[in-house]
């Protein structure tokens, strides 16, 4: 169960970090890999603009933030959740984090072999000051790393590849049965914050 919160909760920081990686890129799939409190997890992602799938060993997890809604799919049961997507309490790298106010060039420095500026971003949510560090590819303004400043966590994308994708990929199967939402999970990112 906590390693499916710290999953969801990876896929809502990334969902704000690939936002404005769809609108410079277009559509895309990558491969990644997400380090959340020493939790890693390794998956592919698709992104098409304000839509988002992240394919895990343990489930499935859509995030539509043009609906404002992440839908947890779990294939082997055929079932799903839906919870509340809330873009002011995800930290990630589009053109503007929530909450930003200063935005650093760090200069180049590549990830994986691939050219890209880093930045580093400060933020304040909540009342709270932090900062991320940024790596965007020079071509594409795919955010292939970001991490947080303080090394609580960090996700990184390889194998990115632009192109077309289907619609379907961003719904929920005709034949999955909904679940009713796990209890706590909409103060899942507050509960994290608290353990760090």
């Amino acid at each position: 169960m906590k390693n499916l919160k710290r999953a969801i909760l990876a896929s809502l920081i990334l969902a704000a970090c690939c936002a404005t990686g769809a609108d410079a890129a277009g559509d895309f799939t990558a491969d990644m890999t997400t380090d959340a409190g020493g939790s890693v997890f390794t998956g592919k992602l698709y992104v098409s603009k304000d839509k988002m799938r992240m394919e895990m060993p343990m489930a499935v997890t859509i995030t539509r933030i043009d609906t404002k809604k992440v839908f947890i799919l779990m294939p082997e049961q055929k079932m799903y959740m839906e919870q509340p997507f809330d873009p002011r309490k995800t930290v990630g790298a589009a053109d503007k984090v929530p909450g930003e106010t200063k935005r650093e060039p760090l200069g180049e420095e590549p990830v994986g072999g691939v050219p890209a500026d880093k930045y580093r971003i400060s933020y304040t949510l909540n009342g709270e000051t932090s900062a991320v560090i940024q790596w965007v590819d020079k071509k594409t303004g795919v955010a292939l790393k970001t991490a947080a400043e303080d090394g609580s966590w960090q996700m990184e994308l390889s194998n990115v590849k632009t192109g077309p994708l289907d619609g379907s990929l961003f719904e929920i199967p005709a034949d999955y049965t909904a679940l009713p939402s796990m209890p706590g999970m909409t103060d899942m990112q507050d509960e994290e914050r608290a353990e760090r």
